[in-house]
């Protein structure tokens, strides 16, 4: 289902060209962009929780799901941790 999504997500990134929209159009976008990001935020926290739960960050050799996470998405451990 994401892989789908993913690929879509990526083309656009590719294609856009901001200077090419006028500013209405660019504040319309960013707000769906915002959105979007709200959700794939949940997603990923409601997903991440499931990995702490299940403790399958553990066959990966991290020492707690914090730093999986923090592995997976750049951030910081402190951040990860909130992520949970």
């Amino acid at each position: 289902m994401f892989a789908q999504v993913l690929e879509e997500l990526e083309q656009i990134s590719r294609q856009l060209n901001p200077v090419a929209l006028d500013g209405g159009r660019a504040a319309v976008l960013f707000n769906d962009v915002a959105r979007a990001e709200r959700l794939c935020t949940a997603i990923k926290s409601r997903l991440a929780r499931r990995v702490e739960e299940t403790r399958v960050w553990r066959e990966s050799g991290h020492r707690s799901a914090a730093h999986w996470v923090a592995e997976a998405t750049g951030e910081t451990v402190d951040a990860a941790s909130r992520t949970l």
